[in-house]
């Protein structure tokens, strides 16, 4: 029996290992050339910038619902800075972003719709670019910036991004959600960079402290520019005189400046080493500033560090898993009845805003008398000893602390007992139990009763055959050592393959 040569003995595994081994991965590139595509089916189907501190591609918001965003490569949980479609997600099956042949980047859904695009059809646009800074660019042949992501923030500013008059922060629905919330950080006409709560039923402004003026606020007015800027050491500067930093200086440290679901500004920074973020600065130390936190009716107080909402006596919750909808009456209010009222009171209570009337040294007769003679008035907030008497046409932003002075009469029909009913019915606000899973309009129809597309079945079929070809081959060459007379080169046992058949 001849012996297989050296060569042989070198060939042959490094064959079997070629054909059983995986396909090496490759590096993600950071830029897109005019005719390419990231596919939503292929989680490694991304862009990473230079330094690798970001990545770009689809982030799953839900079930089979995904979003095209850039996030913090570094971060544990992958934190999202931008996303293009965060109130409309795509279907998991078949999605793609692309950038055709015409200069246009667009986001389509499984079944062609354009969810969202880049206005650069029909420009010099030759390539999109991920860079270190966290914005995605689309660039022509000079390297000059057609579209940039930078001017569409979602929720987050990343240092070098600006906020103009033109721009608009606006926060996340809830925690691990991406879609659009009720919270907006902005420049007002009068040149101030403010906080607003813009919900369905009411809008009212929280800060700078609407109870100051600009200049008791430590801003300013008087300027055109509306400028506002979080530079790469974590200073962050506004045309409105408005200027922080964050609690560690220095350049280096990913940041991130948030308006998060609760209502609240943050300055994050990064620790690389383990993935997580730290608050370096807030707008808001004391949640219950905050506006629309515990809906309408709701009542906001502060319980061993801890915020926690209410509804008052005689309201009740108007859904058990979401505070930002507030509290319900658990009576009926008539006007065009002989129906008769009496009113309870709630000790270092307050509802800011939407007053009917304002009265300053009257009775508290008196103002029960206003809110009396005004179907409209659900309540009132009166300051013993000045005499203020601010009567209420809707019950919002509720606020219960020592600090709070004056006392709220809420209007109540006379025939429901008020005795021994005066303390709050407290709960902490679980934002967590708001479904934050992604609602996916008519995606799923495009998922077969099995739950897999025609690209599934195609892709296994071609995973199959593969491994069907491979088996063959390692059969063959064991059929060929296990003969008693073997060549003795690899050219003859090529020749013996030849001749056998």
């Amino acid at each position: 029996m001849k012996k297989p040569s050296p060569l042989t003995n070198i060939l042959i595994p490094l064959i079997l290992l070629f054909l059983l081994s995986p396909p090496a991965s490759r590096a993600a590139p950071s830029s897109l050339s005019r005719g390419s595509s990231l596919s939503v089916e292929d989680a490694s189907d991304i862009l990473v910038s230079p330094s690798s501190s970001f990545a770009c591609g689809f982030y799953n918001v839900g079930s089979n619902a995904y979003s095209f965003s850039i996030w913090f490569s570094d971060s544990a949980n992958k934190t999202v800075a931008w996303t293009a479609n965060r109130d409309r997600p795509v279907n998991g099956h078949g999605s793609k972003i692309s950038f055709r042949k015409d200069g246009g980047m667009v986001l389509a859904d499984t079944d062609g719709t354009v969810v969202w695009s880049a206005n650069t059809s029909s420009t010099q646009a030759d390539r999109v670019q991920l860079l270190d800074t966290g914005n995605l660019v689309v660039k022509d042949p000079s390297g000059n910036i057609l579209w940039q992501s930078f001017d569409s923030p979602t929720d987050t500013l990343l240092p070098t991004q600006p906020i103009t008059k033109a721009i608009q922060v606006v926060s996340s629905a809830a925690p691990g959600s991406l879609s659009s919330g009720y919270y907006g950080l902005y420049f007002d006409s009068d040149n101030v960079l403010r906080l607003i709560y813009d919900g369905p039923e009411i809008s009212s402004i929280y800060w700078p402290n609407p109870d100051n003026d600009v200049f008791a606020n430590g801003r300013t007015k008087y300027n055109s520019s509306r400028y506002a800027v979080l530079d790469e050491m974590g200073k962050f500067v506004s045309s409105d005189q408005l200027a922080f930093s964050a609690s560690e200086m220095g350049s280096g440290i990913l940041r991130r400046l948030t308006l998060d679901y609760d209502g609240n500004l943050r300055l994050y920074s990064l620790d690389e080493s383990k993935g997580t973020w730290s608050v370096t600065w807030e707008a808001l130390p004391q949640l219950c500033l905050i506006h629309g936190l515990c809906g309408r009716n709701g009542i906001c107080t502060y319980m061993q560090s801890n915020v926690v909402c209410s509804c008052p006596p005689h309201y009740e919750m108007s859904d058990p898993s979401d505070w930002r909808k507030g509290c319900k009456p658990m009576f009926n209010v008539s006007c065009n009845t002989a129906q008769r009222f009496t009113y309870l009171a709630l000790p270092q209570t307050d509802f800011w805003g939407y007053d009917l009337h304002y009265n300053t040294s009257i009775s508290l007769e008196a103002c029960w008398k206003i809110c009396e003679e005004d179907c409209s008035c659900e309540g009132m907030h009166y300051v013993s000893g000045s005499g203020l008497c601010y009567a209420k046409s809707i019950l919002f932003n509720g606020i219960s602390s020592p600090s709070t002075p004056g006392i709220v009469y809420l209007r109540i029909p006379e025939s429901i007992s008020t005795s021994g009913s005066s303390a709050l019915q407290m709960r902490q606000p679980n934002c967590n139990d708001t479904d934050s899973e992604a609602t996916v309009s008519s995606s799923n129809m495009y998922a077969s009763s099995s739950g897999k597309t025609r690209w599934e079945y195609f892709y296994g079929f071609i995973s199959a055959f593969g491994v069907i070809e491979i088996l063959f081959i390692v059969s063959g060459w064991w059929f060929i050592f296990r003969r008693e007379r073997k060549p003795t080169s690899l050219e003859e046992r090529l020749h013996c393959i030849l001749w056998h058949k």
